[in-house]
């Protein structure tokens, strides 16, 4: 087994026993769980290469929740999750467009451990945490060579800050969510 393959699975581990930690507190309060899926438009910063600029990449996010209320208004929410990542890289060919030559997708096992402080209504509520991800994958692709590993250019764990809103939907005994 390598390296990455035991620090993958070590990662897994983890995000599924604060899981089960978050649903056995629950017991003794108020928790729920559920399933999450978005998209994450990402892109790269920095210095890019010569005559060359970074573009948005389209990716998708799926995973599962894990909300355990610690007071009436606060909430602590464990959501491990896919993600995926990425950037063109458009260089300029003397044209009136920059041509995409080369598309970067990264693929990460995150793990965002959040606060939410539900507004007076019950409703709506703004949120703020911290993640913690894991490269699983990074593919280089070039319209001309193909896809090659780009694993090593990558760190292979990746510290975030995330904030946001977002709105609860009863829908029967369901609680749809949006979230910004």
């Amino acid at each position: 087994m390598s390296a990455r393959t035991a620090r993958l699975l070590f990662f897994i581990g983890c995000n599924v026993l604060c899981l089960a930690l978050c649903l056995v507190a629950g017991a003794q309060a108020q928790s729920r769980i559920g399933v999450t899926t978005g998209l994450n438009w990402s892109s790269l910063k920095g210095d890019a290469p010569e005559d060359a600029g970074y573009g948005r990449a389209l990716g998708v996010n799926a995973g599962i929740i894990g909300d355990l209320a610690l007071t009436k208004d606060v909430v602590l929410s464990f959501q491990p999750m896919y993600s995926q990542r990425g950037a063109d890289i458009s260089f300029d060919v003397g044209e009136e467009e920059p041509r995409d030559s080369l598309e970067l997708r990264l693929d990460y096992v995150d793990c965002l451990v959040m606060v939410k402080v539900l507004a007076d209504n019950g409703y709506s509520y703004f949120t703020t945490g911290v993640g913690f991800g894991f490269l699983t994958q990074a593919t280089l692709k070039d319209i001309r060579a193909g896809e090659t590993d780009a694993g090593d250019l990558f760190r292979d764990f990746d510290v975030s800050v995330a904030f946001g809103v977002g709105f609860m939907v009863p829908a029967g005994s369901a609680l749809l969510t949006f979230e910004l």
